[in-house]
């Protein structure tokens, strides 16, 4: 379905939302935001960390239930890489970089050499 949207547009467009916006606004939300929150809980930070993952696969449903794995796993590394670093900007690189690899992958573009 998705290599059927990428037809006929230009690669930088589907990598500007992919790779830079979503990773962003997504961080922000669910690894900065609502993770920072939770974390000052009872539920410390992993708690927080389990329970901002959840709600950041939830915005996920649409994928298959090994997509929503994937997803839950990367999650759980981003929150990790927030906690060993203590900078959002590792989460939101790392985020960028995943995102910008699975988008080479389904549209067929080679990897940089």
């Amino acid at each position: 379905i998705f290599q059927r949207l990428l037809a006929g547009v230009p690669i930088w467009l589907p990598f500007l939302v992919l790779a830079i916006g979503a990773p962003l606004s997504e961080e922000l939300v669910f690894r900065g935001f609502l993770l920072g929150q939770l974390r000052q809980t009872r539920l410390g930070f992993a708690g927080g960390a389990v329970v901002a993952t959840l709600g950041w696969t939830l915005l996920h449903l649409s994928y298959t239930l090994v997509g929503l794995v994937d997803v839950f796993l990367a999650g759980l590394l981003f929150a990790w890489a927030l906690w060993r670093t203590g900078s959002i900007l590792v989460p939101i690189g790392f985020h960028g970089v995943y995102n910008a690899t699975v988008l080479m992958i389904i549209s067929n573009v080679p990897a940089p050499t």
